[in-house]
């Protein structure tokens, strides 16, 4: 119901914002597109990536790599490897902004 909620709310503020300017809508949302379309093979990538992590590794695996019984590590663990994923997000974001191609 919440995530319901949230697309009204969002149509509503979109269809206001048209309303009040017509022009600047339409570019934000052109630059919106853009911007998707700039992070869609990464976005891609990793889902196809956590595709086949979870064909190949069971429930039970995956919770012995960084479930409850490792404790503290397995949080670790976790985290590292959400904070190296999403570092490279970030780069390739970065990059493909043109803000950091040498």
């Amino acid at each position: 119901m919440f995530t319901i909620m949230m697309y009204i709310v969002a149509s509503c503020l979109l269809i206001l914002s048209f309303i009040k300017d017509r022009k600047k809508t339409l570019l934000a949302m052109k630059k919106a597109w853009k911007s998707f379309e700039n992070i869609l093979p990464q976005f891609l990538a990793i889902i196809v990536i956590i595709g086949i992590m979870l064909a190949i590794l069971s429930p039970e695996v995956i919770s012995g790599l960084i479930g409850e019984k490792l404790g503290w590590l397995g949080m670790l663990i976790a985290y590292v490897t959400e904070k190296l994923l999403n570092e490279k997000e970030k780069q390739y974001i970065y990059d493909q902004a043109g803000n950091g191609v040498a």
